[in-house]
């Protein structure tokens, strides 16, 4: 009776074990898809940026000839025609006449002169030019900048699809026999790990909690890494130590590792947790995914 007991133990042990090697399995191929998803996401958005900032470019520049003053017309038309935004290019030979055909159009809309003298006229329109044109070469450069990233960022997200789709491609292959191979070869592992999924740029310092198995020797130590990094963005590593077992459990909580600052837009953060011992011995990783959200004004 205790031998078909002992018999029926090892099958469901066996069970379960085989379970947990197919469910490890799935989560990986399930995280590197998703990773591909979000690769894949990013290309699409540097493609269309890259097929606008083009046109963008070029209409600013229309603005920014030498040859050419730009001017809000509704300064000098008291916003009776021209909405604010609207701004016209005038050539800088042919200032002194436009300037006598905008206080002419005065008198003949509004029956009055101007307020101010032509002199003080001309060289408002001279320094307001400057300004705006100063402001235009600058947006310029930012979108030309923009473009440089975008196209310089592309082949590096292709390089990773391609690794990722060849990773998930051996994980499918191998199926449960690899993951079954990674547990019995390995008892020191990372089973489980809470932290949150969104943050905000600037805000507090979450704490990232690991649950693990095994008997590593201590002490340990939590380290957080990236696993790929956005060319425009900063990607820094964090770790913790643990000197000693935590009572009654096997969690270990990493305080203040998740975070970001200085994002300006949305950053799906591709992290990735380990654990090490005393004796040099690591754990797989386990993915760490977050999304960085810019500061809210």
């Amino acid at each position: 009776m205790i031998q078909r007991i002992a018999t029926v133990l090892l099958i469901l042990a066996s069970s379960l074990a085989l379970l947990s090697a197919q469910a490890v399995a799935q989560y990986d191929i399930d995280e590197l898809k998703k990773e591909i998803q979000w690769k894949e996401d990013d290309i699409a958005s540097h493609q269309r940026r890259l097929k606008r900032l083009p046109e963008e470019i070029s209409s600013l520049s229309e603005y920014t000839d030498p040859s050419l003053l730009a001017v809000k017309m509704n300064f000098w038309m008291r916003g009776y025609i021209f909405p604010v935004t609207h701004i016209m290019r005038i050539r800088k030979d042919a200032l002194d006449d436009w300037v006598d055909s905008v206080m002419a159009t005065n008198v003949m809309l509004f029956g009055e002169e101007l307020d101010y003298d032509r002199e003080w006229m001309i060289a408002n329109i001279l320094s307001e030019s400057e300004a705006i044109q100063s402001r235009l070469r600058q947006e310029i450069a930012l979108k030309e900048e923009e473009m440089r990233i975008a196209r310089s960022r592309i082949p590096g997200l292709q390089q990773e699809i391609t690794y990722l789709q060849d990773r998930v491609a051996e994980l499918e292959t191998a199926g449960v026999a690899t993951a079954t191979a990674e547990i019995t070869e390995w008892d020191f592992g990372i089973v489980d790990t809470s932290y949150p999924h969104t943050i905000e740029s600037g805000a507090k310092r979450e704490n990232l909690i690991v649950d693990y198995t095994g008997t590593p020797k201590f002490p340990l130590k939590m380290i957080l890494r990236p696993v790929t990094c956005p060319a425009e963005f900063t990607c820094g590593t964090e770790e913790r130590s643990f000197y000693d077992k935590p009572k009654g459990k096997v969690s270990l909580v990493g305080a203040n590792m998740v975070y970001c600052y200085g994002i300006w837009k949305a950053w799906h953060m591709d992290y990735e947790v380990v654990l090490k011992d005393a004796a040099g011995n690591e754990t797989p990783p386990m993915p760490v995914k977050t999304t960085c959200n810019p500061k809210k004004d």
